[in-house]
């Protein structure tokens, strides 16, 4: 690392042979010109340095970003959509591999932004995606990542959801362009896509981006 003093000393070197009593420029001579290069390849190491502390704080930003690669990053945590159908049991095996569980929605901007997302993704089937409810135990409606009652719901009211009883007992995320990411009760059974989340993950010192 390039010491303040290292830098300081030839600018002030600099300054000196430019200045003499009389206030005019001086010639160089070859000691000069020694110090001349001095300062250029002084400039040159702190310019790389410069660039070396530039592309460490782009690699710290990457690293702190948290998310996976396939991964989507909103608010505190990590998404994956799934884009291959699986059971809601398949599903929730697949989210726990990865080191996560179908999706909790805690609020409705939480749940707009994943309804916009499969927008965004050209998402359309009606019986979109599985998300992380249940009333297989009991018949009241938990998270299955935490055992939690639902606390914020978004249930389709036009169909007076949920209406599936005992043989419809996981949550599915309608599509957007026509129920605008309201929720319903399906069959556990049914091969859909999929939505995990996970805490996001800060690893401020690992030098590599894990993917």
């Amino acid at each position: 690392m390039i010491t303040m003093l290292t830098i300081l000393y030839p600018v002030l070197a600099l300054f000196m042979i430019f200045v003499n009593v009389d206030g005019k420029q001086t010639c160089l001579a070859p000691k000069e010109k020694t110090i001349i290069k001095t300062i250029r390849n002084s400039m040159q190491q702190l310019n790389s340095q410069i660039t070396g502390l530039e592309d460490s704080l782009k690699l710290t930003v990457k690293e702190t970003s948290g998310c996976q690669k396939g991964w989507t990053r909103y608010r505190n945590h990590c998404y994956f959509f799934g884009l291959n159908k699986l059971d809601w049991f398949e599903a929730q095996r697949y989210c726990h591999k990865h080191g996560s569980t179908l999706a909790k929605v805690d609020d409705a901007t939480e749940n707009a932004w994943i309804s916009a997302k499969t927008n965004e993704l050209q998402l359309h089937d009606v019986f979109l995606l599985w998300l992380g409810g249940s009333d297989l135990k009991d018949g009241q409606w938990i998270w299955m990542a935490d055992f939690s009652p639902f606390t914020y719901v978004n249930w389709h009211k036009g169909s007076g959801e949920p209406n599936g009883g005992t043989k419809e007992n996981c949550l599915n995320l309608l599509n957007y362009q026509k129920y605008k990411g309201t929720w319903n009760d399906l069959p556990c059974g049914d091969k859909i896509l999929y939505l995990c989340k996970k805490n996001l993950r800060c690893d401020c010192n690992s030098k590599k981006t894990s993917n």
